[in-house]
């Protein structure tokens, strides 16, 4: 039986139609990661759209353009860096007031962390699900990266995010250059005094777990308890790993007093808390630590991880180690 061979001008015309299906399908996959495919980019000196958007939550219309300086922040990405720039928006919102400065946070898809963080909030301004990436097309966002645009009530873009990338203490920077003019820079040691011999806080702190509220020597005792504090520099990544240290100090509880920065986002330390089994009081302060961290300038005694502090009943402290070595020290 012979076999006919297809032609060459069949090959030819079968060759044809797979290139094109492989470019449609590049094509399209790319549309998907990149929805501003061929927009023109949106950069400092544009006019920002004025989107039509609701508050995920309460459904009330959000103003984009509400404020003399305002704070568009887009997430694409679910990482613990972005809940803690989402904390450290509201401490800026709250320190300067929402008269003059506005904030909004817009996320291509849910964040649960995120939602709860405005549930119980932690954050007051409006959260805006873009499930649609309508606003991503219009502000040019590729599907992979996070974006930031700072602008004037009348639209104008007076920064963007080259890639994507940014930090709490970009945010700071941003708001003193487009407000007072100028940026201030932390002095070493001109906040950080925390030593041996220098008085611990009696800060306000609220329990996380039961949710009650009070001076930290309403928990503690001093020249009884050690407090493992958890600052301000300490890389909101590594929560989890501070948990499982403060779980396996859970044996001394009646002693161990673990404290977190306000900059701490309370629900993420909450869940992580339950995920990990812990039952110990964990406590978060209300505002700054003094002496141990300047939450403005993002400075703090502890650069890596958290510190244990022990005192005398007076609150004086005797001794400051890396929480690192307090499984060594007992």
């Amino acid at each position: 039986m012979a076999i006919t061979l297809p032609s060459r001008k069949t090959l030819l015309g079968t060759s044809v139609i797979v290139v094109i299906v492989i470019w449609f399908d590049l094509h399209y996959l790319t549309l998907k990661s990149r929805p501003y495919q061929g927009a023109e980019t949106i950069g400092i000196g544009s006019t920002l759209p004025n989107f039509r958007c609701h508050d995920l939550l309460t459904g009330k219309a959000v103003h984009l353009r509400d404020r003399r300086l305002n704070f568009l922040i887009y997430f694409n990405n679910a990482t613990p860096q972005n809940i803690q720039n989402a904390v450290f928006a509201e401490f800026l919102y709250r320190k300067y007031g929402a008269k003059e400065l506005s904030f909004v946070i817009i996320t291509g898809g849910h964040f649960n962390d995120l939602e709860n963080l405005r549930r119980e909030a932690e954050i007051t301004f409006p959260l805006v699900n873009d499930a649609s990436l309508e606003i991503a097309r219009a502000l040019t966002i590729p599907r992979q990266k996070d974006g930031l645009f700072v602008y004037r009530q009348d639209g104008k873009i007076l920064f963007s995010t080259p890639t994507g990338f940014f930090e709490p203490e970009d945010l700071r920077e941003l708001y003193e250059r487009y407000s007072m003019g100028n940026i201030t820079y932390f002095q070493p040691g001109q906040d950080i005094t925390a030593r041996v011999g220098s008085f611990f806080p009696n800060v306000r702190v609220r329990e996380i777990l039961s949710q009650r509220e009070g001076t930290l020597d309403k928990f503690a005792r001093p020249g009884m308890s050690e407090y493992v504090v958890f600052t301000a520099q300490c890389p909101i990544c590594a929560i989890r790993r501070f948990l499982i240290e403060v779980h396996e100090l859970e044996e001394r509880h009646d002693r161990i007093v673990p404290l977190f920065s306000s900059s701490f986002p309370e629900p993420l330390v909450r869940r992580l808390a339950g995920e990990i089994g812990i039952s110990q009081p964990l406590y978060i302060a209300e505002d700054q630590i003094t002496g141990f961290e300047e939450l403005y300038f993002g400075q703090s005694t502890s650069a890596i991880g958290g510190l244990e502090i022990q005192t005398d009943r007076n609150r004086i402290i005797t001794d400051i180690s890396p929480v690192s070595e307090v499984n060594t020290k007992h």
